[in-house]
């Protein structure tokens, strides 16, 4: 395992997120996909980044995140959770 890998679940409702971290320049990946690929509605994507904002942590960190279960208003809570 990487020394500095950080590894979240969240969970929101039927939906659920595994998030890893990795110090990195703020690559977005979900199940394979760019965060734009997977939420197409930019809402969606201005939620999703919204905690890294408040924490002063955007394009610091790589994000991997698998996801699962739910709609994509329910993944997105979970991942944000994460």
């Amino acid at each position: 395992m990487e020394e500095n890998l950080l590894i979240a679940i969240g969970r929101r409702k039927t939906a659920h997120a595994i998030v890893k971290l990795n110090p990195g320049d703020g690559k977005i990946v979900i199940n394979g996909k760019s965060l734009s690929d997977y939420f197409p509605l930019v809402t969606h994507q201005k939620e999703g980044i919204k905690p890294l904002k408040v924490a002063e942590l955007e394009g610091k960190f790589d994000i991997e995140i698998k996801s699962m279960g739910g709609g994509l208003t329910g993944q997105i809570d979970a991942i944000k959770l994460g």
